[in-house]
């Protein structure tokens, strides 16, 4: 082991330009209640200039009786070599359109190699996610 006392390189390495992300999703409903929800997949997707990422939240609902959907949130502003994600204002997209009833503000997160935590409000509703990465399994058969 040639390199064992090197230090690390004090600059941090680029995160992969896209990740899977495996967590929990809360959402403050407007009757106070929280409404959460397990095993939510998320994608990070970053530009290829590196400046801005999209994020779609795969098969989220943002309360109990909606209906489950993908929604994607374009225009997210990266920063410090895709570590810190903002975005003041930006309508997401779900259902093949504009979502403009579920307008996203105040969106702020971080990522990591391991996880990825981001907060906003679709419309009034305030919602957050924290997930961890996935790795890309190869499917192995049942035995």
């Amino acid at each position: 082991e040639m390199f064992a006392c090197t230090k690390p390189a004090p600059v941090e390495e680029p995160l992969a330009p896209e990740a899977d992300y495996n967590g929990t999703v809360k959402v403050n409903l407007t009757n106070g209640d929280l409404f959460t929800l397990e095993d939510a997949k998320v994608n990070i997707t970053v530009s290829e200039d590196g400046k801005t990422a999209s994020i779609i939240m795969y098969k989220v609902k943002l309360a109990p009786r909606m209906p489950e959907m993908d929604i994607t949130i374009p225009g997210i502003q990266v920063s410090q070599n895709g570590r810190v994600l903002t975005c003041e204002e930006t309508i997401p997209l779900a259902l093949g359109g504009e979502f403009t009833n579920y307008k996203v503000t105040g969106l702020t997160g971080t990522r990591s190699e391991e996880e990825l935590s981001f907060s906003l409000k679709f419309g009034s509703t305030p919602t957050s996610y924290k997930g961890v990465f996935v790795k890309e399994e190869i499917e192995e058969e049942e035995k």
